[in-house]
């Protein structure tokens, strides 16, 4: 069993990289949308493809972080419950 400050340490880092890639994520769409509504060129066209390559990308991992979140939220409460109810057949 994890010690509860490893747990913590590892909670607040997945949180820390999960609202780094959701402000990644608003910054590149805003980049994006300008991008798409200026003049056509070739610039243009490298910002639209890099804007929209670092959105997917960091939509996608901030859906990843956010499964393992709610994973590691449920293994622990799965745990916790676990613990408090006695096992059956014993004590009384």
């Amino acid at each position: 069993m994890a010690t509860p400050s490893l747990h913590s340490s590892t909670s607040r880092r997945a949180g820390r990289s999960l609202w780094v890639l959701v402000v990644v994520g608003v910054l590149a769409s805003g980049s994006l949308s300008a991008a798409l509504s200026a003049h056509t060129g070739a610039f243009t066209g490298a910002r639209v493809a890099a804007s929209g390559l670092v959105l997917v990308a960091s939509v996608v991992l901030a859906a990843r972080v956010m499964f393992a979140i709610e994973r590691a939220r449920r293994c622990s409460s799965d745990r916790r419950s676990g613990e408090t109810v006695a096992p059956a057949g014993r004590g009384k």
